[in-house]
């Protein structure tokens, strides 16, 4: 008889557990009726997921217990000292990633909802710290993503955020890292610049990083992971994956990778991969590249 190591059954537990999670939460929403919306759902999610992680962290005083008679009041608070962390400003702008003025939508009367959002993240958060201890990064954004928005976007083509199969992700960046360890050894020296300009929850980037560093050929310290997504939320989410990694350097901004004058441009020439699932649907004519994209796609800009 075949024994399952300790790690898979945590593996295959934690899964479960976390999908039964995501089940019981949708009811919840449903029964509160506070909201209707997959992305307000998610980005609810996102918000304690970032500040839960700067809590476990040691970076923001404390983070409330589902216990607390004042729940919603000190998640807020929470949220709040948060929003602000360094991590979790853009780059370009200098404000939070969580918008102008950041706060929950919880409010009184959510405390049966908050208890479950707050059962739910500190659940999966524990859960990827658990599972990176046994060597098996989990990369839970993905599967809050998969489950509250996979179908959300598919009635517009233009702005369609499709997840890219974790066997797929994984299968491409072996392949990089097969190569890149050949002509960037540990003595070649020098920074290795990643980009995925339209990078979703940054699964390309935090895959790499993780697969980079269980490799152990290149420097960790050397890496460095940019990522680019038009649609705000998909680049709020990147970062916060990118932080739930422990990325060491990367940059996530937000802006059409096609177009003139996003961030990215000041890599043209400077980057050593792009690894990236673009999408495909959206259609543009040979007049609209011309004027808009320029120098970013050069072969079609002619």
């Amino acid at each position: 008889m075949t024994t399952q190591s300790p790690t898979l059954d945590l593996l295959s537990d934690g899964y479960g557990a976390v999908y039964a999670s995501l089940t019981d939460l949708r009811e919840t929403f449903h029964r509160s009726g506070r909201l209707d919306d997959s992305n307000a759902k998610l980005d609810e999610v996102a918000k304690l997921f970032a500040t839960y992680l700067a809590s476990r962290r040691d970076l923001i005083p404390a983070f409330p217990s589902t216990s607390s008679q004042h729940l919603i009041p000190e998640l807020q608070e929470a949220f709040a000292a948060a929003a602000h962390l360094p991590q979790y400003v853009w780059s370009a702008s200098k404000r939070s990633i969580f918008g102008a003025e950041p706060k929950l939508i919880l409010r009184e009367g959510d405390e049966a909802l908050a208890r479950d959002l707050t059962s739910l993240v500190r659940q999966c958060v524990d859960l990827a710290y658990q599972l990176r201890e046994n060597g098996r990064p989990f990369d839970i954004l993905n599967e809050a993503f998969g489950h509250f928005v996979r179908d959300n976007f598919r009635g517009n083509v233009e702005d369609a955020q499709y997840m890219t199969p974790p066997e797929a992700v994984d299968f491409m960046v072996d392949l990089v890292l097969d190569d890149i360890e050949t002509e960037y050894s540990k003595e070649s020296g020098g920074h290795i610049t990643v980009l995925d300009p339209s990078c979703g929850v940054g699964s390309f980037l935090t895959t790499f990083y993780h697969r980079a560093r269980d490799r152990g050929n290149i420097e960790l310290d050397r890496l460095r992971l940019i990522g680019q997504d038009k649609v705000e939320r998909m680049a709020r989410l990147a970062t916060i994956n990118m932080e739930l990694f422990d990325v060491e350097v990367h940059r996530v901004e937000i802006g059409n990778s096609l177009d003139k004058g996003s961030a990215l441009d000041a890599l043209n020439g400077k980057v050593d991969v792009i690894l990236t699932n673009p999408p495909f649907g959206a259609r543009f004519s040979g007049d609209e590249v011309r004027a808009n994209c320029g120098d970013n796609t050069p072969f079609f800009s002619t």
